[in-house]
């Protein structure tokens, strides 16, 4: 039996599939950019989105910003920040980071979410934050035709394949190292206690002998964005890199979205 969903338009199911994300706790009170959240709309739904995506398209942010705008309730809802107003439990800002594209720097205006139960408040911030300063750190591509190699493998790729495979630069808002309440002053850590001696952590991380904790946690943290970047990248993450291809498409798309709670966990908690 086909999945009711399927027969609607594409717009209509992207906001349908965006909108019972915001019943799931895991993704509410948190900020994340369009491209963020596109990305777990589309690991928790990317059967159902998959047939309705034509040749070459993406489920990216550009798509989610305009299937919310086709949704009249949820575009009447998006600016409604105060308690009481916001139906739908989705709010909306945006605003302008330095980003690096195409080997040039450049304020793009980037469309961010956030999810709350139904008629809830924006919450607070803390005392001179601004809410962008939660985002979690976002990642733009920038296309190149200098071969280069993976750092999880000697395999020197191609023109071609790179052109595919683009690099990846990070990207943070302008502000972020001005202040005292900046993410750089928070990432600088003075451990009073071993952060190994909880096996569960130890095992999450899987430090070299003698490495910072913050250079484990900083590594754990390319790997899963890696992973969450390359078409295999499940292979990155499993003991064994899936050597005789065992996981199903199901079971690539579930550790996929494991991959984006470790991955927005362990960010979160380095800026805590």
């Amino acid at each position: 039996m086909s999945n009711p969903l399927q027969k609607r338009s594409k717009f209509q199911v992207v906001s349908s599939c965006f909108s019972q994300v915001t019943a799931l706790k895991t993704y509410q009170n948190q900020w994340r950019t369009n491209e963020q959240w596109a990305n777990i709309v589309w690991s928790r739904y990317q059967d159902i989105l998959s047939p309705l995506l034509d040749t070459n398209e993406e489920m990216d942010g550009k798509l989610l910003d305009t299937s919310l705008k086709k949704d009249k309730v949820m575009k009447n809802n998006l600016n409604n920040y105060n308690v009481g107003t916001n139906a739908v439990g989705i709010m909306c800002r945006e605003y302008k980071p330095t980003m690096v594209i195409n080997g040039k720097q450049k304020k793009v205006p980037v469309k961010c979410y956030i999810l709350l139960p139904p008629y809830a408040g924006e919450p607070p911030l803390a005392p001179g934050q601004s809410w962008w300063q939660t985002l979690p750190p976002t990642r733009t591509r920038e296309s190149s035709r200098n071969k280069r190699c993976r750092q999880s493998s000697s395999i020197v790729l191609s023109d071609e394949e790179v052109d595919g495979k683009p690099d990846i630069i990070s990207s943070a808002p302008e502000t972020i190292t001005s202040g005292p309440e900046s993410i750089i002053d928070k990432m600088e850590i003075d451990f009073t206690s071993d952060p190994w001696g909880n096996k569960r952590v130890f095992k999450l991380f899987l430090p070299a002998e003698k490495e910072h904790p913050k250079d484990a946690i900083a590594r754990r943290i390319d790997i899963l964005m890696e992973a969450r970047c390359e078409p295999d990248g499940h292979k990155l993450i499993l003991e064994g890199g899936d050597e005789y291809n065992n996981c199903t498409k199901k079971d690539i798309i579930k550790l996929m979205d494991k991959t984006m709670h470790v991955l927005n966990k362990c960010i979160n908690d380095s800026l805590a």
